[in-house]
């Protein structure tokens, strides 16, 4: 059978095949894995871990890249409402910025 080895605490350190359940051990049916903490039974996934500002950043500012890139045409022929459309995208996602 298969088990996870936990500690004290629930904390499941590793999963094992076992023939029988020994100390620190109990039935890997519940689901989860290394990481994971058994509470009353049940087995519960870490927290995600947090990202950084940079990190959470990065996604926005290859949008605006792109939106920069779409502008030099639409300024270049004189077309007003596609650039303050673009302008807009733009306002709104500086503003999900984290600083």
């Amino acid at each position: 059978m298969r088990a996870h080895v936990v500690n004290e605490t629930g904390l499941i350190l590793n999963t094992v095949m076992a023939e029988e359940l020994g100390e620190g051990m109990i039935d890997a049916s519940i689901g989860g894995g290394p990481g994971w903490i058994v509470i009353d039974g049940a087995a519960i996934p870490p927290s995600p871990p947090e990202i950084t500002d940079a990190e959470f950043n990065a996604p926005i500012l290859v949008q605006l890249a792109e939106i920069d890139a779409k502008t030099i045409r639409p300024l270049r022929d004189g077309e007003a409402d596609r650039v303050a459309e673009l302008r807009s995208q733009a306002a709104a996602l500086r503003l999900q910025l984290r600083k």
